[in-house]
């Protein structure tokens, strides 16, 4: 029998960040879905204390204390929180990926500001999803968006020993460096310690990539588009490839899909989801000016092929044991904050992965890239107390994700009621 002593009422957020240390929360009767392996755990009680998960283990055998906070999560599944591991988000961002049950995200194209934002989440002075970012983007030529033009190899050793001066995660790699300047990148920054993420220059190619340990590679296309063919055989041998590197792949499916897909009624039909409201209306533009051109016939049964492409690229990863993760690229076309990690999980089923193996490139994976297993993407004594509850079983239908029924964040609970105000709140706001 679960000992339960004299419980409160369930709160709203109490303080932007984070529990009260001194109150305790339990999560009583859930389904655990603790993401270390495909299981489920019935009728499992999580206890939190500051923020942290302190206990985990069946009903029959919980203590919860005196005054504890009671969350009866009975006919619900209990999960990590969400990682999208690609996102260009700014500050207002925040509210609406934790009303999906985003915890973590990876920003991918970081600033100072991006870095403040960072501390004042880690040390509880505002609420969001933690930070992972990496320094501004590195490009070889001019870009439309955000960007640092690096052209000789000293340029690019100075940039590195900034950022890395500066404390970004990780050097963002992109479109158009010589082979020269990649080469000064990748070995300063191995010698700063510092992980290379992004794209494949292709002056670069992707051998060198590999051969220089860039960490992880973003954009299924991006590998799609070394590629002689899109045989079955060629798909296994660059897979095997980057199997044998230990590099990551984030697909960003759904983001390349969307791409393939302008132009098309299923396309438009996106572009009036409730959701696009919460999208700066210079974006939405940009996604309308994108589908407005509508290609002929030719041209979209050539994307049609090119997207079944990437998907079989993925299946081949996954066969080969690449790791992956969960990004969305937010906000490319149609992909909304917090809600376009959903999309996102759904194209990695389509394309073939199961509901496990998706969730688990948004969660144990994330953390095991990040090197922060101990912190999140598992539910496990000592790891931050971020959570998700959903009414269905998400090992078996991924869209149960979609409509939590609460979420934890560093151990305040958020329910369901408080999620809608947050998207309801950034709706009424400037965009």
């Amino acid at each position: 029998m679960i000992r339960i002593l004299l419980p409160v009422v369930i709160g709203m957020m109490a303080s932007p960040g984070g529990a009260d240390p001194d109150e305790v929360t339990a999560i009583v009767h859930g389904t655990v879905v603790p993401m270390d392996a495909e299981r489920e755990l019935a009728a499992h009680t999580i206890i939190v204390r500051d923020g942290r998960i302190a206990w985990i283990g069946p009903d029959s055998l919980a203590d919860v204390p005196p005054g504890a906070r009671i969350i009866d999560a009975g006919g619900s599944w209990v999960l990590p929180g969400l990682a999208d591991m690609h996102v260009h988000a700014g500050e207002e961002d925040l509210p609406v990926f934790v009303a999906n049950g985003v915890t973590t995200v990876r920003e991918m194209n970081g600033t100072p500001a991006h870095l403040a934002l960072r501390a004042e989440i880690r040390e509880g002075r505002r609420a969001g999803p933690s930070l992972i970012v990496t320094g501004p983007l590195l490009a070889g030529e001019e870009q439309p968006w955000r960007h640092v033009v690096v052209r000789t190899p000293d340029e690019g050793r100075a940039l590195v020993g900034n950022q890395a001066e500066a404390g970004y995660d990780a050097i963002k790699i992109y479109d158009g460096l010589s082979r020269e300047t990649y080469d000064a990148i990748a070995a300063v920054a191995d010698s700063a310690g510092i992980p290379l993420v992004g794209h494949v220059p292709r002056a670069v190619g992707i051998e060198r990539v590999l051969e220089a340990g860039q960490r992880s590679i973003e954009h299924v296309n991006q590998i799609a588009e070394t590629l002689r063919s899109a045989d079955s055989a060629v798909l296994a041998e660059v897979a095997a490839r980057i199997a044998r590197t230990g590099a990551w792949v984030t697909p960003t499916l759904a983001s390349v899909e969307a791409l393939s897909r302008r132009g098309t009624p299923w396309y438009e039909e996106r572009l009036a989801m409730p959701e696009v409201g919460l999208v700066d209306p210079g974006l939405v533009e940009w996604w309308r000016s994108l589908g407005a051109d509508a290609p002929d016939s030719a041209h979209q049964a050539r994307r049609g092929a090119s997207a079944e492409g990437t998907r079989a690229l993925v299946r081949a990863l996954r066969d080969a044991g690449v790791p992956l993760l969960a990004g969305t690229d937010t906000p490319n076309p149609l992909m909304v904050p917090g809600f376009a990690l959903h999309e996102e999980l759904a194209a990695l089923v389509a394309a073939g992965l199961s509901p496990y193996e998706a969730l688990r490139a948004a969660t144990a994976e994330a953390a095991r890239f990040a090197e922060a297993t101990e912190e999140f993407g598992t539910i496990r004594e000592g790891s931050r107390a971020d959570l998700v509850v959903v009414a269905g079983d998400p090992l078996y239908d991924l869209a149960a994700l979609r409509r939590p029924v609460g979420v934890m964040l560093r151990g305040e609970w958020l329910p369901r009621e408080r999620l809608e105000a947050l998207i309801s709140d950034a709706l009424s706001s400037e965009h």
